[in-house]
């Protein structure tokens, strides 16, 4: 009797509704029925990207711990990029074939993943997907490359006291004003948004503010009826300005004026991997850790799968 599960994802799941992962289940399910398997369980990730090796699939997660585990011997989704789209995961489940005789069967046909021939059409398959990804990734650059000559609001994560068409948010505004009105006249990253903390006015996102986040909109060039891509100026936007361009290019010339510094403390990363660096084996990040007795430096991710020494892995 063969034991299997049933893998289900979408990418992008607009509604909520989750109308495709039922879809995918109910073609997924006619396959266990028509083979006569036992379901062990079923595992999904809605709304989630299977591109972007750091993004975490819970689901996904919990079927590789499951299948270690020995609970099922059979995996069926509806089609291999479904699974995933990273080439180095297919071959994790190519080694687990190898080693176990794991039967992976898709709606469109089974991946023998224990014979040369299977490897090879999944390993096709998985670079046409990755290599459909990358085209799509090229495209949208082009796109927003394209928005940004022509003047016209960046797509994506509005800007704050924009709405995505570029119409000013005149509440949002007047904070990015007030911003700029403070910097130029004289007041410290600090000081402007401990300011904004005690009249209790939140960040776009609903959170607090930092001199960071202060500088991020003070080197905003959009915020001056600049159209920006990537950090590249390209010239007048077809949004308007919250700022004139004078104020703005003198508050640049402030900002990297050496003189305006005045903390003299080394601030640099002692250990500059904490949070940068990613687990190899679970794809968490990594934290710094000392050895017994607070000596060696190391790194380590929260569930301990190695410890690495942090000076070599620094250089």
């Amino acid at each position: 009797m063969v034991t299997c599960a049933l893998y289900l994802r979408i990418s992008l799941d607009a509604t909520g509704e989750r109308l495709a992962v039922e879809r995918q289940r109910k073609d997924c399910l006619k396959i266990v029925q028509d083979r006569g398997w036992t379901l062990a369980g079923e595992y999904g990730d809605n709304s989630i990207s299977a591109s972007d090796a750091r993004k975490k699939r819970p689901g996904y997660d919990q079927l590789c711990e499951d299948y270690d585990a020995g609970q099922f011997d059979a995996l069926v989704c509806w089609d291999l990029d479904r699974l995933t789209r990273q080439r180095r995961q297919l071959e994790d489940w190519i080694d687990r074939a190898a080693k176990h005789g794991l039967k992976l069967v898709t709606a469109n046909g089974e991946a023998d993943l224990t014979t040369d021939g299977g490897c090879m059409c999944a390993r096709i398959k998985a670079a046409v997907a990755r290599a459909e990804v990358e085209r799509k990734g090229a495209r949208q650059s082009r796109a927003q490359r394209q928005r940004a000559e022509h003047g016209k609001p960046p797509k994506g994560v509005r800007l704050t006291s924009y709405t995505l068409a570029g119409e000013v948010i005149a509440e949002e505004a007047e904070v990015i004003r007030r911003i700029f009105k403070r910097f130029s006249a004289g007041d410290t990253l600090k000081g402007i948004a401990r300011g904004l903390e005690e009249d209790r006015i939140k960040t776009r996102r609903g959170g607090g503010w930092s001199s960071s986040s202060v500088s991020t909109i003070l080197r905003n060039a959009r915020y001056a009826g600049r159209s920006v891509y990537k950090g590249q100026q390209m010239g007048a936007a077809a949004w308007p300005a919250l700022v004139g361009e004078a104020q703005f290019d003198a508050v640049q010339s402030w900002l990297t004026d050496p003189r305006r510094t005045v903390n003299r403390a080394d601030t640099a990363r002692k250990h500059i991997g904490s949070g940068v660096y990613y687990c190899g084996s679970c794809g968490a990040r990594v934290r710094s850790s000392s050895g017994m007795g607070g000596g060696l430096h190391r790194y380590t991710c929260r569930d301990n799968h190695f410890y690495r020494s942090g000076k070599p892995v620094d250089e």
